[in-house]
């Protein structure tokens, strides 16, 4: 696994956009299909935009950001360049000269 710089949930991210998550459920939860106990954490992506995270926060007040970091975006190696046609769903220009 990758190491992370993990940033204290009570700091917001510094600008909008998609980023790692570890929240913590703060109370418990009945889903239908499983309870979820208060203190279980989870890890995922959410996106944060205007001062606020999509999925969490009032949307879903049962959840609190223990922390969160940035995503990881990857280069594509050097000799692959211009052949990659799909970088996480974003299309890329490919190089004629390249299959």
């Amino acid at each position: 696994m990758a190491k992370a710089n993990w940033i204290n949930g009570s700091i917001n991210p510094p600008q909008d956009g998609e980023y790692y998550v570890i929240q913590e459920c703060v109370e418990d939860i009945d889903t239908g299909r499983n309870i979820i106990k208060a203190g279980q954490c989870e890890m995922f992506s959410d996106v944060f935009r205007d001062g606020e995270w999509e999925s969490l926060g009032a949307h879903s007040p049962s959840w609190k950001v223990l922390c969160w970091a940035n995503i990881l975006m990857p280069d594509i190696p050097k000799d692959l360049q211009g052949r990659v046609r799909r970088y996480f769903g974003m299309k890329l220009e490919v190089s004629e000269n390249e299959n």
